[in-house]
Parts: structure tokens; sequence; C-alpha cells
């Protein structure tokens, strides 16, 4: 795979998920400027996008550099053909010509790709793949997406659907998928941040003693960051976890992702947390 051509400016980069949105200015250097913040979750189509357009202005702000486009990887299947979003699970951007509108109304080039290509792709060219010609890579968060390059070129496929791995089905008679996905067991919805969410407040109901049982008596909201926070610190909520792991993951051959050098105390919770970022797990085999 060939490396993107030297640039001057700085360009801005926004990682859009099902639960948070992160925007980052980024050098020729490769060293970020600047990072914003904001929730994504639970807002209707003209709030997200009006909140992408301030973050990304946020950021624009923050440096005294020229900014000479900005990225998107949002967690949609693109059609290339039109420009829009021909399938969104987690946002509500269905049918929305993503680039043509920012584009419009940040004044700026925009480039938009499904969030795991945009991922492989910068592990491809940057980070734990780079010089694999053969990539496939799974980006663990609110759901779970995925992104395949082969022979050193990335592979969409014919509408943008080539590196969906989440929505493989896993177990045909599996809970119904997340979101607008009208498939059962996919992948998932049996091992992302969400579903690790789903099956740990299904056993807090049955051990309120808990510290997660605690926190939802207290009202707290009971995510992915807080499960990983308890059972670093109680061990009656990390035997919950582990045991929700210990169900669902080695049936999908996950074992060697939870297991392999991890801790006993996080193996559980590390490689399925949304608290993470970018947590992802690149695989490289030469064909």
């Amino acid at each position: 795979m060939s490396a993107p051509s030297p640039q001057t400016g700085c360009v801005i980069g926004v990682d859009l998920g099902g639960t948070k949105l992160l925007a980052g200015v980024v050098g020729p250097d490769l060293a970020v400027r600047h990072r914003v913040r904001r929730r994504a979750f639970g807002l209707d189509q003209a709030t997200l996008m009006a909140t992408i357009v301030e973050a990304v202005e946020e950021a624009r702000a923050a440096v005294n550099e020229e900014i000479v486009s900005v990225g998107f990887g949002i967690p949609v299947t693109l059609d290339r053909r039109t420009g829009a979003a021909a399938y969104s699970t987690h946002l509500p951007l269905a049918g929305v010509p993503f680039a043509a509108v920012m584009s419009e109304r940040l004044g700026l080039p925009v480039v938009v790709d499904n969030d795991g290509n945009c991922a492989v792709l910068a592990e491809t060219r940057f980070g734990a793949a780079a010089g694999a010609s053969d990539v496939v890579m799974l980006t663990l968060g609110t759901g779970i997406g995925g992104g395949l390059v082969l022979g050193g070129k990335l592979q969409r496929g014919w509408i943008g659907a080539g590196g969906e791995l989440g929505h493989m089905v896993i177990d045909m008679n599996g809970p119904p998928c997340q979101g607008h996905c009208p498939n059962r067991g996919c992948l998932e919805v049996m091992a992302s941040g969400s579903a690790l969410v789903r099956e740990a407040s299904l056993r807090v109901a049955r051990r309120p003693d808990t510290a997660l049982g605690l926190a939802l008596e207290e009202g707290r909201e009971l995510t992915a960051a807080a499960i990983h926070l308890a059972d670093t610190l109680n061990a009656p909520a990390l035997y919950l976890l582990t045991t929700t792991a210990e169900q669902f993951f080695p049936k999908f051959g996950f074992e060697r992702i939870a297991r392999a050098d991890v801790p006993a105390t996080v193996q559980a919770s590390v490689e399925f947390t949304s608290a993470c970022p970018t947590s992802a797990t690149v695989m490289r085999k030469t064909l």
C-alpha cells in the first residue's frame, strides 16, 4: 500500500462512534495539536450534525496553523457511488450525504469513510500492521467494526460492507442485534462493549451486593467504563465479569484475544471496553 503524499498544514481527524465523538488536529509530523471530545449517544440527526460541526470548529480555532481538510471515520455502511450513508446501526445517519453536508457547513475539503476502514488504514500505514500486505482488524467499542486490507488494498466491498465483521451471525439463536440491524446473534451483539453492559446488568440483578449493584442502586449509569473500574476494585464484580466472558467469548474463538498475556484481573474486560477510544486487535497474516 502506497504511503500518503506529504502535505503542509494540519488536518482534523474525527472518530465518530455510537457513544462519543473524538476529534484531533494532526500536523504533518503526525503529532496531535489539540483534542476534542463530545457525547454522541442518543442524539437526533439535527443535534448530532450540529455537535459534529461544533467539535470541528473548536478544534480548528484551537491552533494557529492552517487546516487544509477534515477526515471523518463514521460507523456507517457508506455507498461510495452516491456518497450517502446506506446504513447505520447506532446513529441517525442513514441516507445522509455526509461528506457533502460537512464540506458545505465547514467550508473545507472533507473525506469520509467507514471507521473500521480508517482504523485499518492507519494501522497499516503507521501502526501495528506497518509493512504487512494482508491485515484483518476488529474495532471494539459500543459495537464491533472491522477492516480488511488484502494484497495491500483496502477491501470495501460492493456498497461498503466488505469489512463489517461485527455483523457476521455467530449464533443464529442469539439475541436480536443492536440498533437497526435485523439479524440475531451477530458478533457485535455477543461481544461488544454494549454486550458486556447487557450481560453484566443481568448478573448484577442477581448479585446486588457488588460494587456494580450499589452503583445501579445509586442511579448511576452502568457503562463498560464503570464495569472495568469495578472489576479492578471489587472481587464479586470481577467474578460476575469473568463468568460473563467465559460464557460467551470462547464460543466465538476469542480465547486467545481475551486470555493471551493479559493479567487475570483485567483479562475479561481489557479488550471489550468502550472506555478505550482505540480498543482494537490487529491480526497479521501472510496469505
